[in-house]
């Protein structure tokens, strides 16, 4: 039944709803609200296609002449297209890059209508010249891949039925379109040879795509499966409109996971260490590595996709094997496996690492080739040589590791994780006088004055050439879940030109008088971060050096102590820098004179900044204190056990881990005397028992009046352990309490006597002090050091690991009548980022006295910020367009992001 109302009923209605709406209108209208319409939200991926909206029946156009007039032809170019699909609502947004606008495909329906698909796109794949799309869908129940023509898009006005679809076995994963190699003189056809059932191919014909020697199919993977699929795309675009038939599949591979029966050594690096060896060639038990047996029969479940097109090689992630999939893609009909690489962990070796996302890198000017793959549990990146002379299958490792033990090292790690990457080759070849040609990938000669690669030196000014900011060679663009988009180093073209005038290490010839003249010989480091700026001393070059802010200061509590040469002043420590000419000391933003390293005349406190690894330094304060606090027992109480007749006793937290916080215990002190050269057994007892770290006990006691008191009026008062032992803020050293052995949980003291236990009868808060000793933390870098649990015995030792040969942050006095050493010297404090001697003064040092100084400068790396101008950014996939821009397809509200990779910066958001 259908209810009907009456007409004058109808017209009085309207007319009151009319003057409601008025009259609302009216009063609204001083205080308009203006609302930002968005067209695209929670985009996903990226394709780009070149077409002609003016060609209706064919608008598909070769990328290569995307619009490029060509004098000899009247053909309209077409203009570049990005197809973005939206994750949450079903569509594929349409984007004119050339007109910069979101084309709405249906003017007369308010809004902006995209291409309709199925429920929640995965990927989206087109074919070279334009033809069609393919977006891949997880609907529930109808799991499969919807073809788009092109045509139809241009048309205008499309609507669900006007796509074809087909159905898959389960829903797909990332999806790529490759050629099969089809001789010139047989027509584009299936796998099996035979003809298309539709020769007239109304949604649109392949064979008229420019530039395309083959057929073109479309392989994607199903991850629930663990297989990849191969189909004909000229058979997919011919479904019909509305359809939705099964997929019609080529080739279906299942993936193998080949694992060896354990997993292989990495290959040492240049400047490395063998497993199990020591940085004097001895045997190290703690970097041995023991033989992994690899995970029995894991199932495959593939996950992103990197195709190679100058080996055909496709590489596939595995998100539940520890393999990435290795396959021959030379013929899809063919498709074929051969043996993975296998990703791994040299910190956890025995964790099983599977990966999510890939991307190889173009060749390198080396002839080399490079694969990341993020690693699914942190979002780190691992880098596979994937060359074809190379028969690696392991992550590399970076060279000189020790270098900068900040960093881990067999992968790129960030402070939150990588969500994807892309490679990018960048060059402006300069032209040759001579030839009136241009070379590509010719690297910067600082040399020769006369070659062309001399043209590409820094300026003097540092407004051109090589420069931070001049992409020229192969960087890995990563992008991180905040927002950015870290550039990375893989193939400088320019790196001969950033360095040092003078040799560096392993250089045959000693002057580079067209270099940069930057202080550091690893400003650019292969697959490392890239600088945001020069390391040079120039004010021209807006360079960032490391420096001191103004020079350390020694203090006691509250007061200044002098460190000059007067009469007091000699009384007290001084912290100087060894002997290093040549090497710079900014102060306060100023190349300083060259620091005085003698004791006996300096005036002034300083170190060195070691610049040989820009990356280590970052700004940061820095203290060195005598008898300084370990950092991180803040808040920590612990219990003292039973005594036993020599005073000994374990002190229980077990949430301390005393190893991983660096205390030493007696037998480390001796350790120590024996590499101070000390020899006599006695001596080196007296030296260690001075040297060794003492627990000290920082809690209060219990209120005079309290009941305990009086309980224990035999054994102790309140009085007798405020004599004893002190207060909180005046202690004394019957606080400490030397330790004897150190483990993660526990420590075993001495000294303490069941007076001891009275005056501290429950849980009592503590610190770790090392005695005789200065400490040496940064804000950033904190208590640098290397002590680990020994796998035998689990006392609390150094690591004999030569890779973590710079953690240093104890630090023992010189006598002023030694010689100055010289950098690096046995007798210098030495970490990753500083070096300094501190020498002793005439009068004892005291517990409170601390060095302070502020670090100004470091390595900032160059990135990109999404998030500058909102915190909304979600980053979702990486993709070069053809126009030479980074887009950036955004989960959230930022639409489609692309990157001017000329200016480093965001040239334009769609959105």
């Amino acid at each position: 039944m259908i209810a009907r109302v009456d007409s004058r009923q109808s017209f009085r209605r309207r007319v009151l709803l009319g003057s409601m709406l008025g009259g609302l209108a009216l009063s609204c209208s001083e205080q308009p609200v203006s609302v930002a319409v968005r067209s695209l939200e929670q985009s996903g991926n990226v394709a780009f296609l070149c077409l002609s909206r003016n060609d209706r029946e064919h608008p598909g156009r070769p990328m290569q002449h995307c619009g490029k007039i060509r004098n000899s032809s009247s053909e309209d170019p077409g203009t570049l297209h990005a197809f973005v699909t939206q994750m949450t609502r079903g569509e594929v947004a349409v984007i004119d890059l050339n007109e910069e606008t979101v084309v709405d495909l249906n003017p007369s329906k308010p809004g902006f209508n995209f291409i309709p698909v199925g429920a929640v796109p995965v990927d989206i794949a087109a074919t070279p010249g334009g033809t069609a799309a393919f977006v891949g869908s997880a609907e529930f129940g109808r799991e499969g891949i919807w073809i788009v023509p092109t045509r139809t898009v241009v048309q205008g006005n499309p609507h669900l039925t006007s796509f074809a679809a087909c159905a898959l076995p389960s829903a797909p994963g990332e999806m790529i379109v490759l050629t099969q190699p089809t001789p010139d003189i047989i027509s584009p056809s299936k796998c099996n040879a035979e003809p298309y059932d539709d020769p007239d191919h109304p949604q649109g014909d392949l064979a008229l795509e420019h530039g395309v020697s083959g057929t073109l199919k479309l392989v994607t993977t199903l991850p629930d499966l663990g297989a990849v699929v191969v189909m004909d795309a000229q058979q997919l675009i011919d479904q019909p409109p509305g359809s939705f038939r099964a997929c019609p599949i080529e080739r279906w591979v299942s993936l193998q996971v080949d694992l060896p029966p354990a997993l292989p050594q990495q290959r040492v690096p240049e400047g490395g260490f063998p497993p199990g060896e020591s940085a004097d060639g001895s045997v190290c038990a703690m970097t041995q590595r023991p033989d992994i047996p690899t995970a029995s029969n894991p199932l495959p479940r593939p996950s992103g996709l990197a195709f190679d097109p100058s080996s055909s090689r496709l590489f596939i992630a595995d998100e539940d094997a520890p393999v990435i999939h290795v396959l021959d893609a030379s013929s899809p009909c063919e498709l074929s496996e051969s043996s993975p690489l296998l990703p791994m962990s040299v910190v956890r070796p025995e964790r099983k690492v599977v990966t999510r996302s890939l991307a190889v890198s173009p060749t390198t000017s080396a002839g080399k080739k490079y694969l990341y793959a993020t690693d699914l549990l942190d979002g780190s990146v691992m880098i596979f040589d994937v060359s074809l002379q190379s028969t690696d299958r392991t992550p590399l490792l970076r060279p000189y590791p020790w270098r900068n033990p900040f960093q881990p090292l067999d992968r790129l790690s960030f402070s939150v994780p990588v969500r994807d990457v892309e490679f990018v080759l960048r060059d402006r070849p300069v032209t040759d006088p001579s030839a009136g040609a241009t070379a590509v990938g010719l690297a910067c000669d600082p040399t020769h004055d006369d070659s062309l690669g001399a043209r590409y030196r820094t300026s003097s000014d540092f407004s051109s050439g090589a420069r931070p900011y001049n992409l020229r060679g192969v960087f890995a663009t990563i992008a991180l879940t905040n927002g950015q988009i870290m550039i990375v180093d893989v193939d400088d073209f320019d790196a001969a030109c950033r360095r040092p005038k003078t040799a560096c290490d392993g250089d045959e010839q000693a002057s580079f008088e067209g270099a940069s003249g930057e202080l550091s010989c690893l400003m650019v480091q292969p697959h490392q971060p890239r600088s945001s700026a020069f390391l040079h001393l120039s004010n021209d070059a807006n360079g960032r050096v490391p420096g001191l802010q103004s020079y350390p200061v020694l203090s006691l509590g509250t007061s200044i102590l002098p460190t000059d040469q007067t009469a007091d002043g000699v009384r007290y420590p001084k912290l100087l820098a060894p002997s290093a000419p040549g090497i710079p000391l900014m102060v306060g933003g100023r190349v300083a004179d060259e620091p005085q390293t003698d004791p006996l005349i300096a005036e002034k406190n300083s170190v060195v900044f070691d610049l040989r690894e820009p990356r280590v330094h970052v700004e940061q304060n820095w203290s060195v204190a005598f008898e300084g606090a370990i950092p991180g027992f803040e808040g920590h109480v612990g219990r003292l056990g039973p005594a036993s007749e020599d005073g000994r006793t374990t002190f229980f937290d077990g949430g301390a881990f005393f190893c991983d916080r660096g205390v030493h215990d007696f037998d480390a002190a001796l350790t120590i005397g024996k590499n101070e050269g000390i020899s006599d057994p006695a001596t080196m007892q007296t030296w260690a028992r001075d040297h060794q770290d003492v627990l000290q006990i920082t809690e209060d006691f219990l209120l005079e009046d309290d009941p305990y008191w009086d309980s224990v009026a035999d054994h102790c008062s309140w009085l007798q352990c405020r004599e004893t032992f002190g207060t909180v803020r005046d202690p004394k050293s019957t606080r400490d309490l030397p330790i004897t052995e150190a483990y993660q949980g526990s420590l075993v003291v001495e000294g303490v006597w069941d007076f001891v236990r009275c005056c501290f009868p429950t849980l009592v808060s503590y610190t770790v002090r090392p005695r005789n000793q200065w400490v040496v933390t940064g804000t950033a870098a904190g208590f640098l050091h290397r002590v680990v649990p020994d796998p035998f015995t689990g006392r609390c030792v150094d690591s004999c690991d030569p890779n973590r040969s710079l953690l240093n942050a104890r630090v023992l006095e010189r006598e002023r009548s030694e010689p100055v050493p010289a950098l690096d010297d046995p007798g210098v404090f030495r970490n990753p980022a500083l070096q300094f001697v501190l020498w002793r003064g005439t009068a004892p040092s005291e517990r409170k006295m601390a060095f302070t100084f502020v670090q100004k400068d470091g390595f900032y790396p160059l990135f990109i910020n999404l998030a500058a101008a909102t915190s909304f950014v979600q980053p979702q996939s990486l993709t070069l367009a053809p126009t030479g821009e980074l887009a950036i397809a955004d989960g959230s509200a930022q639409g489609l992001i692309l990157v001017d990779l000329g200016s480093i910066r965001v040239s334009r958001s769609f959105f």
